[in-house]
């Protein structure tokens, strides 16, 4: 009699926990960075959070991060250009 053993090739993944970011207080004057991840829609997405943010607090100013997916991750030149800007938060959005 044959014994067929199954191994999973992806193995065990035990990820870092990390603590999550401390919420602000307050978006008034605050710089809050967008950030797409290339799928289809979600830059639409984050042009209607873009919208209501400006429209609900004082001084706020938004930009766009440069956008990535898994295939093209940022380079250190856009990281270091996205970060200058000091964005006191980050939304990030999908799409599909």
């Amino acid at each position: 009699m044959e014994r067929l053993v199954v191994l999973n090739p992806i193995g065990i993944f035990k990820p870092d926990r990390v603590p999550p970011a401390p919420r602000l207080k307050d978006l008034n004057n605050r710089k809050i960075g967008l950030h797409w991840n290339e799928k289809p829609r979600g830059d639409i997405a984050l042009e209607r959070v873009k919208e209501i943010l400006e429209e609900r607090y004082s001084g706020l100013q938004t930009r766009f991060l440069p956008s990535t997916n898994i295939v093209r991750p940022l380079t250190d030149e856009q990281l270091s250009e996205a970060m200058a800007w000091k964005p006191d938060a980050v939304v990030g959005a999908t799409g599909d």
